[in-house]
């Protein structure tokens, strides 16, 4: 027996330590959970119910925390650097991060863990999610308090004010017991957060200048807004300093508020339920309309962030919105039969059962926008619409109202570039405004509506290639859901978004000059001379667009290019020829029977331009074929159609020379013969596209020669 003890006590210790943080329910003599310094130091039982503070706290009326969790917790934070799809890896330790360190050592609560390079964060998994606290997320980033912060190299950080679930009773919430919740956390877990988006139950909303509190208030006055049981329901994270030296009021610190998601039981039911409908609908096809998506929506359209989508996806799906998986799922089932592999097998849906499925989504979801719901209201605009319409469904107009308003939610309007997230986040959110620019002033092009963003309303900047290019080049394990033509960036595919962007940017110009709601004289009399400038400009720029672009825009080359599909860059030069459109409209205001017999009216002036400009609109339509059509226009195509078929008729009306008639005949015969042959009855996405256009120019050349001998039109009105 004395032998076998003596064996017992030569054993080495066990190597593990009971994991145990501070905070959660805790039972006397339990060691899952830490007790509370006053305990701890007191050596009897802390018991927590639900939230600190513990009994014995709650009694005595003193702070209940735990500050010697801080140095432990820091280094679990520390270690597992979280890389793509949940590995770990273990990198060597830098001068940097072991200065870090003796801080931490030297000032006790107060520490510093430096995060995994920006390129290797993505989100985490659902269980890892699962396994910490809102208030740490794994890819959150501490620094120290207030009192070092002069030591920061960088001035603009964010940062998160924490507070606690505290089940304080009215009786209870004195005065001491408020500023022990408000406090607490705040000489422990300072923090700076290198996102907006992937804080795990959270959704983060901008706090523009006219919002409920002064953005200077909040920089020098945190606080968080508790519920009447004082638990937590959201606090306030600031993302850019202002400058101290400054006096201009536009220099205000920027912040947003971190909003706890919460859902009655029957939204999450909803959810769920929407969600499992529309993954039921497309098994076992996820995969191949992923690939497809990415093979032809695109290209033509990059709003989706490949890699962080992808990502996700691959990791776990249903982590991504049901919105945005069913807009992706129904825009790829277009081209069900392009993929060799879908081919020979009947489609187990139909495009209007995900949309529907997609828009119940939705609905429930923009509840808590982010960036995965903006890219879900982008896409839904853009699919196929019914064959049988020739005016554009006002949802169109709506739909982009939603987006504009989600996409001012998140703060897109505002530069991002100084702010202190991580640069996936940064060049997705300079993106993702512009592709809500752009669908604003399209859509309003289709109603002839105003804009929603006002010119003055937002400061992000240009995009530029690299915000194209960042993110686009998909990693090893989530390749088998792309094309290998896909898995790199192309750079014709941001050349062409960054083109589509400049042409709307334009756009936007000449709406702003020349076509207000409120044009009264005073008006025009005080603006005349700045809106001449700018539209002269646009002009000048649109002679030499063609000329400008990209090689890799040009239609010529990539019909020589055999590998294509379908011609990308054919939306992108419609697009143009319809802003010409409105251009030359503004410059030949006002189009009345005066201004065609006066010599030196704009309508004269202008109209030699105009038919030379849409004579490379008429070779454009002779270009066209149907392997071009069978590409991804967008929804707003369909208008721009209409818009320039118009114009051909208009400029036809407003000849006053005989060489000028015939010219503008000539090009009206060849558009609707164009049209006729691109016409395809069994193409449904063909005739949706090319509907109402066809049905104008039909419309024009069976009642043209009447309306023109008759010389009125019923109401009386002199035609030209």
């Amino acid at each position: 027996m004395p032998r076998q003890q003596s064996r017992r006590h030569r054993r080495p210790p066990r190597k593990f330590v009971i994991k145990s943080t501070f905070g959660n329910p805790r039972r006397p003599r339990s060691r899952k959970n830490r007790p509370c310094d006053a305990c701890r130091k007191r050596k009897t039982a802390c018991v927590i119910a639900t939230d600190p503070p513990c009994q014995s706290c709650r009694r005595r009326g003193i702070a209940c925390q735990s500050t010697s969790t801080t140095v432990s917790d820091a280094q679990d934070i520390q270690r597992p650097a979280i890389l793509q799809d949940g590995a770990q890896e273990d990198e060597p330790e830098t001068a940097q991060q072991q200065q870090l360190q003796s801080n931490t050592s030297n000032h006790g609560s107060s520490f510093n863990v430096t995060a995994p390079p920006i390129a290797n964060r993505v989100p985490p998994s659902p269980s890892q999610q699962a396994a910490v606290p809102y208030y740490l997320s794994p890819t959150t980033l501490y620094h120290q308090p207030d009192s070092f912060l002069p030591q920061c190299s960088d001035p603009a950080i964010l940062v998160h004010q924490n507070f606690v679930h505290s089940p304080v009773t009215s009786s209870t919430a004195d005065t001491e017991t408020v500023r022990t919740i408000l406090l607490r956390d705040q000489t422990i877990l300072s923090n700076t957060t290198y996102t907006l988006e992937d804080i795990p139950g959270r959704c983060a909303y901008f706090l523009g200048r006219p919002s409920e509190q002064d953005g200077f208030l909040l920089d020098s006055f945190k606080y968080g807004i508790l519920r009447d049981n004082f638990s937590l329901s959201a606090n306030i994270a600031q993302v850019q300093s202002y400058s101290t030296s400054s006096s201009t009021t536009e220099q205000s610190p920027i912040h947003f508020l971190l909003l706890r998601i919460e859902h009655p039981d029957h939204v999450k039911r909803a959810k769920q339920q929407v969600s499992d409908a529309i993954e039921s609908k497309v098994w076992p096809f996820g995969d191949n309309l992923v690939r497809l998506f990415f093979r032809h929506v695109h290209p033509a359209f990059p709003i989706v962030s490949k890699v962080r989508f992808l990502s996700r996806y691959h990791a776990d799906k249903k982590s991504i919105p049901a919105c945005l998986r069913g807009a992706i799922y129904a825009l790829a089932s277009v081209f069900w039969d392009r993929n060799y592999t879908l081919k020979d097998k009947s489609m187990p849906f139909v495009q209007h059962e995900l949309t529907d499925y997609a828009h119940q989504a939705l609905r429930r979801e923009m509840e808590n926008p982010n960036l995965f719901i903006l890219q879900a209201c982008l896409l839904l605009q853009h699919v196929t619409p019914p064959a049988m319409d020739t005016l554009e469904a006002p949802t169109t107009w709506t739909s982009s109202a939603q987006a504009t308003a989600c996409a001012q939610m998140i703060g897109l309007h505002v530069e991002p570039g100084d702010w202190n997230i991580n640069a996936t986040e940064r060049h997705l959110r300079r993106k993702l405004w512009w592709a809500t620019f752009y669908a604003d002033c399209w859509s309003a092009m289709c109603h002839g509506n105003p804009s929603h963003i006002a010119s003055k309303s937002y400061t992000t900047t240009p995009l530029t290639m690299e915000d194209m290019r960042w993110d686009e080049d998909v990693p090893d394990d989530v390749q088998y859901l792309v094309e290998p033509e896909d898995r790199r960036f192309q750079v014709s595919t941001g050349a062409r978004f960054l083109e589509m962007v400049d042409v709307a940017r334009s756009l936007r110009t000449v709406l702003d000059c020349s076509y207000q709601v409120n044009n009264d004289s005073q008006a025009r009399g005080n603006n005349l001379a700045q809106a001449e400038t700018d539209i002269l400009a646009v002009e000048a720029r649109l002679k030499e667009w063609a000329s400008l672009i990209p090689s890799c825009l040009d239609l010529k080359k990539e019909a020589q290019d055999r590998r294509s599909v379908a011609s990308y860059n054919c939306p992108l030069h419609l697009s143009f020829y319809t802003t010409q459109v409105l251009l030359y409209r503004a410059l030949m205001h006002p189009s009345t029977r005066e201004a065609k017999l006066k010599a030196s009216s704009n309508l004269r002036k202008w109209f030699p331009e105009a038919l030379l400009a849409f004579d490379g609109f008429v070779q454009f339509i002779l270009h066209l074929d149907k392997n071009n059509m069978a590409g991804f226009w967008g929804r707003y195509a369909r208008s721009q159609f209409v818009l320039c078929g118009n114009f051909l008729v208009f400029l036809f009306l407003v000849a006053s020379e005989r060489g000028d008639i015939e010219h503008a005949y000539g090009l009206l015969e060849t558009f609707h013969q164009a049209m006729n042959s691109l016409w395809d009855v069994s193409n449904e996405e063909v005739t949706a596209l090319l509907r109402a256009a066809k049905d104008r120019i039909d419309s024009f050349f069976s009642q043209a020669a009447q309306v023109i001998r008759r010389g009125t039109t019923d109401g009386g009105v002199t035609l030209l």
